[in-house]
């Protein structure tokens, strides 16, 4: 299988930082590697995010269709994890120092979670609820998500590292307005969050979205009709742009500038992910109404980089750190998923064994 093959394949030496930098990736991507991985004795495998410490997190399934979490460290060695009690895990976020966050499900309800370095768990709920989705974590320890209120109207909180939780709202209830939820996607080391607000109508007519920006003292800014999935410690947000019938690209400049962009010939583009150099990584689809994925890396200066891991028949580009590594998932012809790591030319690479 290819987890048992792959994970001997490891980076050569501890120290990182001296053998990768954070140089650009090459537009025609021909000198990448790439290791794909999969929890052993799973049907699904995909990772959600990567640190600078080359820490993979991800969510897999199992034989009974069960999830879990699980990291993968450098040497390719695998880590599964379950909050206690958990029936199903997902976890949704990565922090430097190798904190996660995310969130479980169980008998009375679904859960936010912390997991230290040294594998401890901390459940946490926002107040009045049963459902509480955290969807990041920086480095201080300040975790975003959201929560659901009685009316299934979604609410945005912060926990801080100490536990406190204060909740906030992006958008406002007005005339013809039936809600408006707050749905945070993501947030930097200075604590400014983003994500978006989706408003439904009392007279029907489907669904309005805008996207918005918290500051870490608290002032929400709202950023148009862009749907925000990701930002860097730069403030620099990236996400989506359009969806009638396209999907573009959005970049957001720390000083509001917005570019959009798509890869070239795509029905679809799909920004998921930004580091902190300004690259940016995500998917397209070659046609409307299908699920025909690969994956792209856009650089700082506007160049896109498409790519399919070896033997995919669909890719998932889903995390970027700051050393120009991807995850995503990748499906191959055998109808299962498995994970990937992209590796650009400028990280040396080496099959050591496994450590």
């Amino acid at each position: 299988m290819y987890g048992v093959t792959i994970q001997k394949c490891v980076f050569a030496g501890c120290m990182l930082g001296l053998l990768c930098s954070p140089a650009l990736v090459s537009a025609e991507d021909t000198d990448s590697t790439y290791i794909t991985f999969e929890v052993p004795g799973s049907t699904y495998t995909s990772p959600v995010a990567i640190n600078n410490s080359l820490t993979v997190l991800g969510v897999y399934a199992d034989a009974h269709n069960n999830y879990h979490g699980f990291l993968r460290n450098v040497w390719g060695k695998i880590t599964s994890f379950d909050p206690p009690r958990s029936l199903q895990t997902t976890p949704t976020g990565l922090s430097e120092t190798g904190a996660v966050t995310g969130y479980y499900t169980d008998s009375a309800g679904t859960h936010g979670f912390l997991r230290s370095p040294e594998g401890e768990f901390t459940e946490f709920n926002a107040p009045d609820t049963t459902t509480t989705l955290p969807v990041g974590i920086n480095a201080a320890g300040t975790i975003a998500g959201y929560y659901e209120d009685a009316k299934n109207v979604a609410h945005g909180f912060v926990r801080s590292r100490s536990g406190t939780i204060t909740s906030f709202d992006a958008g406002t209830e007005g005339i013809g307005i039936a809600s408006s939820s707050t749905i945070p996607a993501a947030i930097n080391g200075a604590g400014i969050i983003t994500g978006r607000v989706q408003t439904t109508s009392i007279f029907g007519g489907g669904i309005g979205e805008s996207g918005f920006e918290r500051s870490a003292k608290g002032v929400i800014t709202v950023i148009g009709t862009q749907q925000p999935t990701g930002i860097n410690g730069e403030g620099t947000i990236v996400g989506i742009s359009g969806g009638s019938p396209s999907f573009f690209g959005v970049v957001i400049s720390p000083e509001g500038v917005i570019t959009t962009f798509e890869v070239q010939g795509a029905a679809d583009t799909i920004a998921t992910a930004i580091n902190g150099e300004g690259a940016i990584v995500g998917q397209y689809f070659t046609e409307l109404g299908n699920n025909d994925t690969h994956g792209f890396v856009r650089s700082p200066e506007g160049t896109i980089t498409t790519f399919d891991p070896p033997g995919s028949t669909r890719t998932n580009a889903e995390g970027i750190n700051d050393l120009g590594v991807t995850v995503g998932e990748t499906l191959h012809a055998n109808n299962l998923v498995y994970g990937f790591l992209r590796i650009p030319r400028h990280c040396f690479f080496a099959d050591n064994g496994e450590r």
